[in-house]
């Protein structure tokens, strides 16, 4: 990943970011089948991931007051080489119209570095509502982590989701239990 930080470094584009990008991926693939530990290389390649979207999130700064936050599997810093990366864009209300047109800019710029993107944009309140809707959505924001953006806003969306009102513990282990016996 420092090879990929300082590649980064040097890219004034998403044109020039993207072969960085494939190139640390590759690495990957040449290390696993030089016999490395699979649970190391997920993990790294979230870090990859990580350091790619820190690159690119400087590049918006009219998205200041957002949190860039990695949700389900990539939150839990697990990310294989062919999954799709999961974000949100937490917003403290509704975004205006030029955060908006930033948000479908940073879209876009992943989907151009050819990136398999599962995203949402959501405020607080939205989380609390969606995570007291759907349990697969309180364990995706359960096991979230923040990427970029303000740490408080992060907090907050953390404790709304985690509020023992909304999934009292019996009542989450049983519909988890559900869900998993669904599966």
């Amino acid at each position: 990943w420092v090879e990929l930080r300082t590649t980064l470094v040097n890219c004034d584009s998403v044109a020039t970011a993207r072969p960085a990008m494939n190139e640390a991926d590759a690495g990957l693939i040449g290390r696993f089948r030089h016999g490395a530990d699979i649970a190391e290389l997920v993990h790294l390649r979230a870090v990859l991931v990580d350091e790619l979207l820190g690159w690119l999130w400087a590049r918006h700064p009219e998205l200041s007051g957002v949190a860039l936050v990695a949700v389900g599997g990539y939150g839990r810093g697990e990310l294989h080489p062919c999954s799709d990366i999961d974000i949100m864009l937490l917003t403290p209300e509704h975004p205006d119209s030029p955060q908006q047109h930033a948000i479908a800019a940073l879209v876009t710029d992943l989907w151009d570095l050819g990136f398999d993107l599962g995203h949402s944009v959501r405020t607080v309140e939205q989380c609390r509502e969606e995570a007291r809707a759907d349990v697969t959505v309180t364990t995706t924001l359960m096991e979230s982590r923040l990427l970029q953006g303000p740490p408080e806003l992060f907090a907050e969306m953390t404790a709304a989701v985690n509020a023992a009102d909304i999934w009292p513990p019996d009542l989450f282990f049983a519909a988890k239990l559900a869900e998993q016996r669904a599966r």
